[in-house]
């Protein structure tokens, strides 16, 4: 498992935001002591305003991720400190994984949004500005092939279906080579 988390540095101007409100309180503080009361809420609430922004827009960031299971992709949305939206993908639900770069800032920095198209109903799951979204599409790619490779036999049924598919597609001799090797390890093993 892991985390596909965006860029800090596309969240630069909100975190500058957050610093201009901690940091404008210490810049007026001889301005805001000429008033004592007065200066003292004006200082308290702007210091009190940047913090909560640069708490905000940490947990904004922090906790808006994909978390890439290998069953699943999940996909968390933290739209502010109590809104958040969580959907996800089955790994064999993913039919189209792309990401897509814009700007100058994009192109030099590498970053992107990635893209994952999941099948029924032509959804798309997006996270913006993922630093180096080529890896992390491989990786997704990745694990929808093993995904897509790996049989599912949950049923004796399934398992003799697929045995025989094993010995249609192997052949005769290698089949019971395999089966014999196995038997043999199996023997040891007990």
């Amino acid at each position: 498992m892991f985390f596909i988390r965006s860029y800090s540095l596309i969240y630069w101007w909100r975190f500058s935001l957050a610093a201009i409100f901690i940091l404008l309180p210490f810049f007026l503080l001889y301005l805001l002591l000429q008033w004592p009361t007065w200066g003292l809420i004006i200082f308290s609430v702007l210091l009190i305003f940047g913090l909560f922004l640069g708490y905000k827009f940490f947990i904004q960031w922090y906790f808006t991720c994909f978390a890439v299971t290998s069953e699943r992709v999940i996909d968390f949305d933290q739209k502010g400190v109590f809104s958040e939206t969580v959907s996800q993908a089955e790994l064999n639900q993913i039919e189209d994984v792309y990401f897509r770069k814009k700007g100058a800032f994009a192109a030099i920095f590498n970053y992107g949004n990635l893209i994952l198209s999941v099948y029924p109903g032509e959804k798309k799951i997006r996270l913006r500005g993922v630093r180096q979204p080529a890896i992390f599409q491989e990786q997704i790619i990745g694990l929808t092939r093993v995904k897509e490779q790996a049989p599912i036999v949950d049923t004796a049924e399934q398992l003799k279906n697929l045995l025989k598919r094993m010995r249609r597609e192997l052949g005769e001799e290698i089949f019971d080579q395999i089966l014999a090797e196995a038997d043999t390890e199996f023997e040891k093993e007990k």
